[in-house]
């Protein structure tokens, strides 16, 4: 018998819609019975990480989104001056507090969590553990343009995929032995038609993180990281409707890398 246990924690990457790939990935942890220790999300990843733990599963918050049709997708877009960004960001954090999360903070987590956010405009960086969950993830997914830059106790900030769009070192530094990452740029070679500002700017935005970090951490034996392979335009990460889309690209990453995956879990003794 072991008196200690590895830690393990979980890092969820950025990734707009795409992270309903994860989806999958969370019903297989959840048959293995994994517990994680820490939890670490960016951008979508941090509204995923904090629903998970809070509730210790997001098989409700899937069912939730699942009842979302376009429409209501489109109704949570309250345009803004375009000098000022695409929307306000105003209905997105409603739906959060009416529907997700209310007053929830922290302290209710039953898992410990770390947000990542970019300090805006030093564009550094910055890890939230304490305070309101929706303020926390309003920091964390304000996308540059798309959003105007989200004000948090006396700072400014935009969407963490500006500097990390996948907080892994931070859980190294929670003192985890491992970490399994859900990693949710694009890897495939995408056909991109620049029909539009928002397309231009979606290319500008997203291009600098699609292998940032990524394959340093591919070479760390201590991480295992699910990669879901997308094709489509890079304007799909904002169509959270094509949630049938993402959730079979997460089992197909699933299916693919199951054998390595137990091999690792093995070799680590989880």
């Amino acid at each position: 018998m072991t008196l200690f246990r590895k830690k393990l924690g979980l890092a969820i990457g950025g990734g707009g819609a795409r992270g309903f790939s994860s989806i999958p990935l969370f019903e297989e942890f959840a048959k293995m019975k994994l517990r994680f220790d820490y939890v670490s999300g960016a951008s979508v990843g941090a509204i995923i990480g904090a629903y998970y733990c809070l509730h210790l599963e997001v098989d409700s918050l899937a069912e939730r989104f699942k009842e979302m049709k376009k429409k209501d997708w489109a109704n949570l877009l309250d345009f803004n001056s375009p000098r000022v960004s695409l929307i306000k960001g105003e209905k997105i954090k409603e739906f959060l507090k009416l529907h997700l999360f209310g007053e929830k903070t922290f302290a209710d987590l039953k898992i410990p969590l770390v947000i990542a956010a970019t300090r805006y405009p030093e564009l550094k960086t910055e890890y939230i553990t304490e305070g309101n969950l929706v303020d926390a993830i309003m920091a964390s997914i304000s996308i540059p343009n798309i959003f105007r830059p989200y004000a948090y106790k006396g700072a400014l900030y935009v969407d963490a995929g500006v500097t990390n769009n996948l907080p892994i070192d931070i859980l190294f530094e929670k003192k985890m032995a491992h970490v399994i990452a859900l990693d949710f740029t694009l890897t495939k070679e995408l056909v991109l038609g620049f029909n539009t500002l928002i397309e231009s700017f979606m290319q500008s935005f997203f291009s600098p993180l699609l292998n940032k970090n990524q394959e340093i951490y591919l070479l760390d034996k201590r991480i295992f990281m699910f990669r879901p392979e997308f094709e489509g335009f890079l304007l799909d990460i904002l169509l959270f409707y094509k949630m049938k889309e993402n959730i079979a690209c997460g089992k197909r990453v699933l299916e693919k890398e199951r054998q390595n995956f137990d091999v690792w879990m093995k070799q680590h003794s989880f």
